[in-house]
Formats: structure tokens, C-alpha cells, sequence
């Protein structure tokens, strides 16, 4: 039963692990964005 709790725990924690990686990619991309000078380099 320990084995579960723990596979459990370390799923969770590498999911909440991917989410913020994720959220870090889409907010860096967002700031490339802005720094782009030209509307069409930002598409």
C-alpha cells in the first residue's frame, strides 16, 4: 500500500513539475513577443 502513496506522490509531483514548465515556456514566449519590433515577427 506504501509503494501506491508513494507513486501517488511522485505522479503528482511531476505533474505540478510539467504544469510549471509549461507555464514558464508560454510566459518566456509571451515576453519574446513584446520584445518583437515588427507585428508580423510576432505571429
Amino acid at each position: 500500500m506504501d509503494s501506491y502513496l508513494y507513486n501517488d506522490a511522485r505522479f503528482i509531483k511531476d505533474l505540478e513539475k510539467a504544469i510549471n514548465g509549461e507555464y514558464s515556456a508560454i510566459h518566456c514566449y509571451a515576453k519574446l513577443a513584446d520584445l518583437a519590433a515588427k507585428e508580423n515577427v510576432r505571429k
